[in-house]
C-alpha cells in the first residue's frame, strides 16, 4: 500500500475541513448562552478519517478553549490522523516560514535605516 493519497482525497478531506470550521463558527454564532456556558453541545470528531462519523459533547467554552490552544477535538479513543497531522504540522511550518520572512525583511529594513542615521551623523561637523 503506497503513503500517497488516492486522487481527489485531498480536496475532499480540505472540503470536509472547511465545512466542520463553518459549521463549528455557526454554532459558536448562535448558540453560545452568555447566562449559562455550561450547556454541553454536540461536536464531531476533528481526527481526519473519513470514516469517522462520532460526536462529542464540549460546552462551547471548552470547545472554544481547546482550539485557542491549537488542539482538536477528538472522540475518547481517537488520534490525528496521519494525513490530517501532516497537513496540520504543514500550515504551522508555512505559518512559521513566512513569519520568519517577513521577521528577516524588518531586519534588513531597520539596518538599512540604522546605516543611514549612522552616515547623517559621521557627515555630520
Amino acid at each position: 500500500m503506497s503513503g500517497t493519497p488516492p486522487s481527489g482525497h485531498t480536496e475532499i478531506d480540505e472540503a470536509r475541513t472547511a465545512t466542520l470550521a463553518a459549521a463549528s463558527v455557526h454554532i459558536l454564532r448562535y448558540v453560545r448562552d452568555p447566562e449559562d456556558g455550561a450547556q454541553e453541545w454536540e461536536f464531531l470528531c476533528e481526527c481526519g478519517k473519513e470514516s469517522c462519523h462520532e460526536r462529542v459533547f464540549l460546552t462551547i467554552d471548552a470547545y472554544t478553549a481547546l482550539h485557542d490552544e491549537g488542539k482538536t477535538v477528538l472522540a475518547d479513543g481517537h488520534r490525528l490522523s496521519q494525513i490530517e497531522r501532516a497537513r496540520r504540522l504543514s500550515g504551522e511550518a508555512e505559518a512559521l516560514r513566512r513569519q520568519a520572512v517577513h521577521q528577516l525583511k524588518r531586519a534588513v529594513r531597520n539596518l538599512r535605516a540604522t546605516s543611514k542615521l549612522r552616515g547623517t551623523r559621521d557627515a555630520a561637523p
